[in-house]
């Protein structure tokens, strides 16, 4: 997601995102933007000049704080992008979790025969 936004105040910090380990993405606002069209409006669009665009402003805050005190970084990124991050993410967490329990699961060699 980092490397689809854009830092609001223009000071972007390279391509390195491990120092983020420790960071939380939290959800700050969102905004429709009206952009004009390269095109002009085409004769696919109906001859309308302009596109709706939904933005996102979210923060980087340390995990282990409230939001409420976040002072993190602001970054901006399309809304369409934001979702998909989110929902990529809590996919995974709910794999890691499931393969969590199913790791540490006693079955009563319901999965597994035992060797004699």
């Amino acid at each position: 997601l980092l490397s689809k936004a854009r830092r609001l105040n223009g000071n972007d910090d390279g391509y390195d995102f491990t120092w983020v380990t420790d960071y939380s993405i939290r959800f700050d606002s969102c905004h429709t933007t009206l952009e004009f069209r390269a095109d002009g409006g085409g004769s696919n669009d109906n001859g309308v000049p302009t596109e709706q665009q939904m933005l996102v402003i979210f923060k980087l805050c340390p995990s282990n704080e409230c939001y409420a005190g976040c002072r993190g970084g602001e970054y901006l990124v399309e809304g369409r992008e934001f979702v998909e991050a989110y929902l990529d993410a809590k996919l995974t967490a709910e794999e890691y979790a499931c393969e969590q329990v199913k790791d540490s699961c006693y079955c009563e060699d319901d999965q597994y025969d035992e060797e004699t």
